[in-house]
């Protein structure tokens, strides 16, 4: 599913498709919740199915498919709204804002108003539901990990930075699996994010959904999660998105490439037969 929807297939990019199978090989997460907690395998593959059905009407020519495809997508949504929440909320509205489109320099602006809304949003005191159910991680038995304290307004983007740092990026480390975590599931995320924010510019409308998806559901549980445990299970959507916008930039960046080779070379060839 996650070379379809990068677009790679085997016949044409032997390559990209066997990093692809390695890359989903190696998560040890995924595999660890096969056998263990079946309901998130079955999210994130019903997660999958909803990005390529945004895919196919994204990239729909035709109006009737366009609709039927969106149509399709929001009932996938609505599910994914009754497995979890926050994850049908950040897909459906990711479906409706993928016509915003970035570069490098909006991105460093969006950025700033994304701060900023999330500091006005948690002073007005309407992200008490998702402060208040981090609390309860203190006196859970699954327990606190990070510790981090959000009543505090001033303190709620340092916070959250924090937050993300810790839980999103894996750099909380409290034991030898945690590592193993950070050097096979982290590090390649972190400079697959980065390329794609390096190569934002040939980000389509997919790509777009997947990107806005991906802080709007990383926006949620971010704040409402203070365990390690549980961020390994919630920030899979998140890697996903992340492997599949890096595959589809990347394959998108050789095709490029080889077109513009093949003009060189046929602009040399005409010049060589005029001589």
């Amino acid at each position: 599913m996650t070379a379809k929807l990068a677009g790679v297939s085997l016949k044409r990019n032997q390559k990209l498709y066997f990093y692809i199978i390695l890359l989903c090989l190696v998560y040890p997460t995924l595999y660890f919740f096969t056998f263990d907690i079946y309901r998130d395998v079955f999210m994130v593959f019903s997660f999958l199915i909803g990005c390529l059905t945004v895919k196919k009407c994204l990239h729909s020519s035709n109006f009737l498919f366009f609709i039927f495809y969106l149509s399709v997508s929001i009932v996938i949504g609505i599910f994914l709204l009754g497995l979890r929440p926050y994850l049908g909320y950040a897909f459906l509205l990711s479906l409706f804002l993928w016509g915003i489109k970035f570069t490098k320099k909006r991105l460093v602006f969006f950025g700033f108003l994304y701060f900023l809304a999330l500091f006005i949003i948690n002073y007005a005191g309407f992200l008490e539901l998702l402060t208040e159910y981090r609390a309860g991680f203190e006196e859970g038995a699954n327990g606190s990990t990070l510790g981090l304290d959000f009543s505090n307004p001033i303190m709620f983007i340092p916070n959250f930075i924090l937050s993300t740092l810790g839980q999103l990026f894996g750099l909380y480390v409290t034991n030898p699996l945690a590592i193993v975590l950070l050097v096979v599931e982290t590090i390649p995320f972190f400079f697959m994010l980065i390329y794609v924010i390096k190569n934002i510019k040939l980000a389509d409308s997919f790509v777009r959904f997947l990107i806005i998806f991906f802080v709007l559901y990383a926006s949620v549980w971010l704040i409402g999660n203070d365990n390690l445990g549980t961020a390994i299970r919630l920030r899979l959507y998140n890697y996903f998105a992340v492997y599949i916008s890096f595959f589809y930039i990347l394959r998108l960046k050789i095709l490029s490439s080889k077109i513009y080779r093949l003009r060189i070379d046929e602009n040399s060839y005409y010049w060589y037969c005029c001589f």
